[in-house]
């Protein structure tokens, strides 16, 4: 049996099962941290959806900045509102 070396089927084989497992904490680690991220940082959070806002309305959506997607459907959240008003030209 040997152990510092192997044929290549076997070096690739021994590679190729860690990497989907890899692949699935790089992915968990990522979503964690972004939610961490935004969660420390409630201005940069409040400065984002702002943005989101603006961008829904100016593609004429029918309920921007609520499409059912935010925070305000669940639970006891409050209603978010834009911090400023944005007017959409014609």
């Amino acid at each position: 049996m040997r152990c510092a070396k192997g044929l290549p089927e076997q070096i690739g084989a021994s590679l190729g099962m860690s990497f989907g497992m890899a692949l699935w904490l790089a992915f968990v680690l990522h979503l964690v941290g972004v939610e961490i991220y935004l969660s420390l940082t409630p201005r940069e959070s409040n400065r984002l959806r702002q943005v989101s806002y603006e961008r829904q309305l100016e593609r004429g959506l029918q309920n921007p900045g609520s499409a059912g997607l935010t925070a305000d459907r669940w639970g006891d959240a409050e209603a978010w509102g834009p911090e400023r008003q944005v007017k959409v030209e014609e």
